[in-house]
């Protein structure tokens, strides 16, 4: 039985990259359902060019992760280091009741990941419409991109992504969001972050752009 104690929280374990999806099915399968209630490989939409079209393809989102929702961390840990093909415990504080104990997601952490990924981790990452203006800068996004503009370190149009440097995991990581332009097609505005029909926001950003050129 979880014991009733604790609060559940997420944590963080290492796996080696492209291995996520076995590690988390050894972990469901072996590890038993009493020591958590989540197992989640998080993902994202990317977009990928392919004959002259903008196609749309799944991805992890943080290779070499799996997050875990569990009242008993100590408990999952000890499991986990019976075997080197479970992942790992990322990280580990010592103290001196319990000896090493298993350190949680920070808040900040859980808020931008259930930002990007919805409730519980369970959604994939949808991308984000973007506007430019005339020096190819954005101005404008959409979707879950749009509270990060200022985090922003490398844009690249040709393959329809932006790199947002996000304090995550106790260090600065970088986070691949997936854009498109108006354009892109149906694919794209499907897997926009606020809908298909969504991104309003961005069309009334454009129609107000195109009044401000018209009346110069």
């Amino acid at each position: 039985m979880r014991s009733m104690d604790s609060v559940e929280r997420w944590y963080a374990l290492r796996t080696a990259p492209g291995k996520e999806e076995s590690a988390a099915a050894l972990l469901r399968e072996r590890a038993g359902s009493d020591l958590f209630s989540c197992c989640r490989v998080l993902k994202k939409n990317r977009v990928f060019r392919s004959g002259g079209r903008f196609h749309i393809l799944e991805d992890v989102m943080f290779p070499g992760y799996v997050f875990i929702k569990t009242a008993r961390p100590e408990a999952l840990a000890r499991e986990t280091g019976k075997a080197g093909a479970f992942p790992q415990v990322l990280s580990f504080e010592i103290t001196e009741a319990s000896g090493q104990r298993p350190v949680p997601l920070e808040d900040a952490d859980v808020a931008f990941l259930e930002h990007v990924c919805g409730k519980g981790f369970q959604k994939t990452m949808g991308l984000s419409r973007i506007l430019l203006d005339r020096e190819r800068r954005i101005v404008h996004a959409d979707g879950v991109l749009a509270p990060y503009l200022d985090r922003i370190v490398r844009l690249n149009l040709h393959k329809r992504f932006a790199v947002v440097e996000a304090p995550l995991f106790n260090r600065t990581q970088p986070v691949l969001f997936g854009i498109f332009l108006n354009g892109d097609g149906e694919a794209a505005q499907a897997c926009c972050g606020t809908g298909r029909n969504g991104c309003d926001g961005l069309q009334k950003a454009w129609q107000r752009q195109k009044s401000s050129r018209s009346d110069r």
